[in-house]
């Protein structure tokens, strides 16, 4: 749990960084909150856990974007929460601290966003996270919402630099926030 404070203060550093960087006088940044169920995905995880809950927070800075293949990605950052209920062992809690890319696509409905990071496993260890979200935002105009599905991808990187699984998720989620402006002077 040390490190993983350690690594959410780096992560705020990081973004006062990226924020300081822009020049432009207007400044936006989008809090997002998320509440969800996650469920395991692979059969090894089925056998051993039910599903469980999902929470986090997201902020993303749509003034700092990065292009990837022509197309325009802002960066942003997730602290998420995830606990899923053993079957006949302990229950699995999932910390994660997330780096995210962003997008929206003109021709479809859907909001798309992939990100890793570092995920702190109660009971047994630190481990990488790779996450993929895809989701619907509904038509309100006071309140940015949206409805959608995540696919987690939790793995143990040992010290020969092997990759092994440790857990596969998937879920759905409620994702519900608004974008702050103000002028930096």
């Amino acid at each position: 749990m040390k490190n993983f404070k350690l690594l959410l203060s780096l992560m705020m550093l990081l973004s006062s960084f990226v924020t300081a960087q822009d020049t432009s006088s207007d400044k936006t940044i989008n809090v997002f909150g998320h509440i969800g169920q996650m469920s395991p995905l692979t059969s090894a995880d089925r056998a051993s856990y039910n599903a469980g809950a999902s929470m986090g927070i997201n902020l993303s800075f749509p003034d700092k974007e990065i292009k990837i293949f022509k197309h325009p990605f802002s960066m942003g950052m997730e602290l998420n929460f995830s606990k899923l209920d053993g079957n006949q062992s302990n229950d699995l809690e999932i910390n994660s601290l997330i780096f995210q890319l962003l997008t929206a696509f003109d021709k479809l409905p859907v909001d798309f966003s992939f990100g890793f990071g570092l995920s702190d496993i109660e009971a047994q260890q630190m481990a990488g996270s790779g996450i993929v979200d895809i989701s619907h935002k509904l038509p309100l105009k006071k309140l940015d919402l949206s409805i959608g599905i995540r696919f987690q991808q939790v793995f143990d990187i040992q010290k020969n630099y092997r990759v092994k699984h440790m857990h596969g998720l998937y879920g759905l989620n409620v994702k519900f926030g608004k974008a702050i402006k103000y002028n930096k002077k």
